[in-house]
């Protein structure tokens, strides 16, 4: 988990409250725990791995370079992507507690750019999802 403040994806780290900042520090630690534990979590990494392996397949040219051709997953008519309307807003998640005459706010976003990750990324010798989803356990709502 990274900083980031509302707006500014550039921002770093340092630039969190204290509060903030703790925060991503028990996430990062545990965020092997909070993986196997929040569905969201173990499908957002894996989908994160994912858009990262598509940028290096297309920004190094690593289909071209392995013969490996693409053409039946890129045609439209071959492999056609369902279309539906895009969502216009979505639901927010923000927590807040009233202590005398003070209010503190808690949010929270992700910010994804594959490409800029695929440039930076360290050596990663392990193969495979990093996230699985458990084969048994999980409970639907309702259920």
């Amino acid at each position: 988990m990274n900083g980031g403040l509302l707006g500014k994806p550039e921002s770093k780290a340092e630039d969190m409250s204290a509060a903030g900042q703790r925060f991503a520090r028990a996430c990062n630690e545990n965020f092997d725990a909070l993986l196997r534990t929040l569905l969201s979590w173990a499908d957002l990494c894996n989908l994160g791995d994912l858009a990262v392996l598509g940028a290096l397949i297309s920004g190094e040219g690593l289909a071209e370079k392995a013969g490996w051709d693409l053409a039946w997953a890129l045609d439209p008519k071959g492999f056609p992507v369902a279309r539906m309307p895009a969502p216009t807003s979505a639901a927010t998640l923000c927590a807040v507690t009233v202590s005398g005459n003070s209010a503190i706010f808690v949010s929270g976003g992700i910010w994804i750019n594959p490409a800029e990750w695929s440039v930076k990324r360290a050596p990663d010798d392990k193969l495979g999802a990093k996230a699985l989803r458990p084969q048994e356990g999980w409970k639907t709502a309702g259920k």
